[in-house]
């Protein structure tokens, strides 16, 4: 496919929300935006929220974690359900409990984890103090055909500066109890050395509980494992949902070259990691954003993409991205990468698949470049590969933030099919605004037309 750069242009607003079309010679994406008052950092967290009302359309949530509807700092996230004729007035809003608690640091769906038939969500408070000053929380909501906002599970971190819920995910359904399961980095964790970091399972269940069920630990102090935490689909194909887990303070390759560790799912899933992948050179940071990237090669495997912002292999600090592709016997040499287009550009601050966006049948890759400066200074890009893995690295889509300082791809993610036409839509958060707020906090939901 023809490379393709689409600037994002044509700016009406309404009210405090921006709508948008972008267009390109080959085809057309859509592009929805969604902005709050400047402070909120509206867009810091995005994620698809499966279907949570049971309508057959995927639904998304965006979080805002510095708004201050709950109490300084408090934080919100927003749930905006797709359909036919998706509009930008947030159908759910969730808020944090207290002041700075940051609730909507981070978020995903969960799943369906009670087995009711409607998908869940999971959102991460990292400052909450319930278990010590800055223990942090997750709270998981679970959907229904009038879901509400009152969270029925509290996951709770262990000690005081753990920042549990720095990161949190779906995992898929480790143990294949029919239940989908979720996953919490405590990334301060000190269990293993001075934030040597941790992660969490949970188990889905009928009357799901907040014990966890798997604790998963850091190697050494300043791993910041947990830091990032995803499914990684089923990479070895024993049809059993797998983990995978970034630790971007580790020192294997490097003083600050980072690792990511892939932990198999079973009936009786252990703590025990079962491949290690090492970033190449020191300060990397390699394991700061890590997820499932589908099936890119066709194989009938589920790989994984891992981010190394700081990599500084093509200029200081381009940064690069790494696909390893699943296998029966998974190795840790990674299959293609990705790079940076220019000096501290900062390329893989966010990974993700971006599931089959163009129906053929691959799973396609969307990254993000938090300070590129091609729309302003630090406007940020998002990149996106269709089928990518044939031997080249040269991004199909380009998106490129609208001004200056808006950070454009802090955070990506697949959205799932929110308009039922049949292919897979993209998400892309904005957390900056621009001098002046004139471009505010956004959100950007991506579509083939």
């Amino acid at each position: 496919m023809k490379k393709q750069i689409l600037h994002l242009m044509a700016i009406a607003i309404v009210l405090t929300f921006v709508s948008v079309k972008i267009y390109s010679q080959t085809n057309e994406l859509q592009k929805k935006s969604k902005s709050l008052p400047e402070g909120d950092k509206f867009g810091i967290s995005v994620s698809s929220a499966g279907d949570i009302n049971g309508d057959g359309f995927f639904d998304v949530i965006a979080g805002a974690n510095f708004n201050d509807a709950g109490g300084s700092n408090a934080g919100r996230a927003y749930i905006y359900f797709g359909g036919n004729t998706m509009n930008n007035v947030a159908d759910v809003i969730l808020t944090g409990a207290s002041v700075n608690d940051f609730f909507g640091s981070s978020l995903s769906s969960a799943g369906d984890v009670n087995s009711d038939g409607y998908s869940d969500v999971i959102v991460g408070a990292i400052r909450n103090d319930a278990g010590g000053t800055d223990a942090g929380r997750a709270y998981i909501y679970f959907g229904g055909s009038v879901m509400n906002n009152i969270a029925d599970v509290t996951l709770t971190g262990v000690a005081a500066n753990d920042f549990f819920g720095y990161s949190v995910s779906e995992s898929g359904d480790v143990n294949a109890d029919g239940y989908s399961d979720v996953l919490v980095g405590a990334p301060n964790n000190d269990n293993a050395g001075t934030d040597a970091g941790r992660a969490y399972m949970y188990f889905g269940g009928a009357v799901m509980n907040n014990v966890a069920d798997i604790t998963l630990n850091g190697a050494a102090a300043g791993d910041n494992f947990g830091w990032s935490v995803s499914s990684a689909s089923d990479v070895n194909g024993d049809g059993f949902f797998d983990i995978i887990i970034g630790a971007p303070g580790n020192d294997a390759g490097g003083s600050n070259a980072g690792r990511a560790n892939v932990y198999f799912g079973g009936v009786l899933m252990d703590n025990i990691s079962d491949i290690a992948f090492t970033g190449s050179a020191s300060n990397d940071n390699f394991g700061w954003s890590v997820s499932s990237a589908g099936d890119v090669n066709g194989d009938s495997y589920s790989d994984v993409i891992i981010g190394a912002p700081n990599n500084s292999s093509a200029g200081a600090n381009y940064g690069r991205a790494y696909v390893y592709f699943g296998g029966i016997s998974m190795d840790n040499i990674a299959d293609e990468f990705m790079s940076g287009s220019a000096v501290n550009d900062n390329f893989g601050y966010s990974v993700s698949s971006a599931g089959d966006i163009n129906g053929d049948g691959y799973s396609d890759l969307i990254a993000g470049e938090i300070y590129n400066d091609a729309g302003g200074l630090d406007a940020g890009r998002v990149y996106v590969y269709i089928n990518s893995m044939i031997g080249t690295d040269i991004p199909n889509i380009t998106l490129t933030g609208e001004a200056a300082q808006t950070n454009l791809g802090f955070s990506v993610s697949s959205a799932g099919d929110v308009n039922g036409d049949g292919y897979n839509d993209m998400i892309a958060g904005a957390p900056g605004y621009s001098t002046g707020g004139t471009i505010r906090e956004s959100i950007y939901i991506l579509w083939w037309n």
